[in-house]
């Protein structure tokens, strides 16, 4: 993901600007860009935007798409049955089977998204309590946070 430094250092509230370099041609060998290249760097930009737009909240979109998704199926489900309702017989429709998968597709979207805000919510608050401890030990006198080995203080090498 290094073609989206500048991207991941704008996320990050740094200021970006371009510096002009001298490109030189190349003398050795052939270039290594192609399609699998240019898929991978496609892939590489969704998860960066993802993550620099729904890292701290994942239900803004999951909680949005299944919504979208539930809001459509139940439109069809109503149109179906005002049709059945007119009489009209509405087993055999694809229409039917479309809106039932959206709902349960935006169902499982929306569910997806609570168990990721949850996900974040506890990381967040352990990443409290252990910077506070961290933090705390340091004012005390002991090793700064940062240089601290992961296993010191624990009773034995892990």
């Amino acid at each position: 993901m290094h073609r989206y430094t500048p991207l991941l250092a704008h996320q990050q509230g740094w200021r970006v600007t371009e510096i002009p370099v001298q490109h030189r041609a190349r003398r050795h060998g052939r270039s290594k860009f192609g399609f699998e290249r240019y898929a991978r760097a496609g892939l590489d930009l969704v998860t960066v935007l993802f993550l620099g737009h729904y890292e701290h909240r994942p239900l803004h979109l999951f909680g949005g798409l299944g919504a979208a998704m539930m809001l459509a199926g139940f439109v069809m489900a109503v149109y179906l049955t005002i049709l059945k309702l007119g009489g009209e017989a509405i087993g055999g429709r694809p229409l039917l089977s479309l809106s039932v998968l959206l709902i349960v597709v935006g169902v499982q979207f929306l569910s997806l998204g609570l168990v990721a805000q949850m996900l974040v919510v506890i990381k967040e608050s352990l990443e409290r309590r252990l910077g506070q401890g961290a933090k705390e030990r340091f004012e005390e006198g002991g090793e700064h946070p940062a240089r601290a080995h992961p296993t010191a203080g624990r009773g034995g090498d892990y």
